[in-house]
């Protein structure tokens, strides 16, 4: 071996054990792992992420959201985007690792409660309205699926904030990030709790009760009663389904459908913060009954004032029920 060659010979090897000690020393200890899986989740770079840990096993939840979805591309990305953080202490024993880091993550609870409540008044506005001017409950604007990732973009930042350790496994050279419960619910705001639970979950109070008003004041009345007076307000006959009693009909029997699912989780409700609700509710359901009964005795005709359902028993019923959900603290704590 020639002097050039052996000169090359040495520059490689440098370079190589230069590279080996960046490796083991530097670039792969727990708090430069820390802040490429956290950089990454703000980043989106779901790569980075996953050189360190499993992206996959950190938006694995329980309950998929019918409101704000972590299988939701775009939601996760806004949700991660306003993550903040700041890593404290290393602990290190043997191949096992805790980083203590101070996260920062949008205020999930908060921001599902803005829904609900303008999703409420929504509801409600529409039901009390002039019965021309009704429009389904599904066309609501702040009752879409995305108005929570349009308020987590859009409103007033507000974030909760959390000192978790990080734990971590030591990885060939380097480290893995363990997703537990804890970590998975801090870095969602809460979105999901540490049980797996989501504020989606059938186990959440404040879902089933928001559920059994959207029900009630959105679903059946707007798709089911409403729709049966307007035929027979309608000063001429309408040539579609809407002009076809027999059909309003059967769409208002399987809305119907539906409400022994509400009545259950309503009426088995026993928490003592709950009992206004209750009550509303046992009225507001009596109501509906009252109307479909009617309905069933007399198939509604068309232009014939006597066979009108009386709305007011119910919008009356409905408006204290909303009143009474309104009022509370918080609808995204308590759970069965």
């Amino acid at each position: 071996m020639n002097k050039k060659e052996s000169l090359f010979l040495i520059s490689v090897l440098s370079f190589a054990l230069f590279g080996l000690l960046y490796a083991t020393v530097i670039a792969l200890q727990p708090e430069a792992t820390a802040n490429q899986f956290l950089n990454g989740l703000r980043d989106y770079s779901i790569k980075k992420v996953d050189r360190v840990a499993s992206f996959d096993a950190l938006i694995n939840v329980q309950t998929e959201g019918e409101i704000f979805s972590l299988n939701n591309e775009e939601h996760r990305r806004a949700l991660f985007a306003q993550l903040e953080f700041e890593v404290k202490s290393v602990e290190k024993r043997g191949d096992l690792a805790n980083v203590k880091t101070i996260i920062r993550a949008p205020d999930m609870s908060a921001k599902y409660n803005e829904f609900y409540r303008s999703s409420i008044d929504a509801i409600l506005k529409n039901a009390l309205s002039d019965i021309n001017e009704r429009t389904y409950s599904s066309n609501l604007v702040d009752t879409g699926n995305d108005m929570v990732f349009y308020r987590l973009q859009n409103s007033e930042k507000k974030q909760i904030e959390s000192t978790v350790d990080i734990s971590m496994k030591r990885s060939g050279f380097g480290w893995r990030v363990e997703i537990g419960d804890e970590l998975r619910s801090v870095l969602t705001g809460g979105l999901v709790r540490p049980d797996g639970s989501t504020f989606e979950d059938t186990k959440t109070v404040h879902y089933g009760v928001y559920k059994a008003f959207k029900y009630a004041g959105g679903t059946l009345f707007t798709e089911g009663f409403s729709d049966i007076n307007s035929f027979v307000l309608t000063e001429y006959e309408l040539d579609n389904d809407y002009g076809n009693i027999e059909y309003l009909v059967g769409v208002l029997a399987e809305r119907l459908n539906e409400k022994r699912e509400h009545d259950q989780f309503m009426l088995q409700l026993d928490d003592a913060q709950y009992a206004q609700v209750k009550a509303d509710w046992r009225v507001l359901s009596a109501t509906i009954d009252a109307m479909a009964a009617k309905v069933e005795k007399q198939l509604p005709r068309y232009n014939v004032q006597e066979d009108l359902l009386d709305e007011k028993p119910f919008q009356n019923a409905l408006q204290k029920f909303a009143n009474h959900l309104l009022k509370m603290d918080a609808m995204t704590d308590s759970q069965l």
